[in-house]
């Protein structure tokens, strides 16, 4: 396992997109660098929010506006909104904001 936390965090960002690349889900959207996952199945992963690569550049307002975007894009799919968060990839504040 990788020791500094740059590298950790690719590691386990390769990881899921390796994951993704072997399953991936029906549509893949980008949005405010998050990546949007949006299928059918049965499997949560295949279904939401990758939490990874979103950088602040307004603070808590941009952040608001881009939870607001994803929330509009799942429900639009009829599907419910869902992130996927690991220590590694969450942009400061996420939680709060998804509380």
């Amino acid at each position: 396992m990788p020791d500094r936390d740059d590298d950790s965090l690719a590691f386990y960002l390769s990881l899921d997109l390796r994951a993704e690349a072997v399953w991936p889900p029906a549509r893949l959207r980008i949005l405010a660098g998050w990546r949007c996952r949006l299928d059918r199945g049965v499997t949560r992963r295949a279904n939401s929010v990758l939490a990874a690569g979103w950088r602040a550049s307004g603070g808590s307002a941009a952040l608001s506006t881009d939870l607001e975007a994803v929330e509009k894009l799942y429900l639009s799919s009829e599907l419910p909104p869902c992130f996927q968060i690991m220590p590694h990839v969450q942009p400061a504040g996420l939680d709060d904001a998804l509380a």
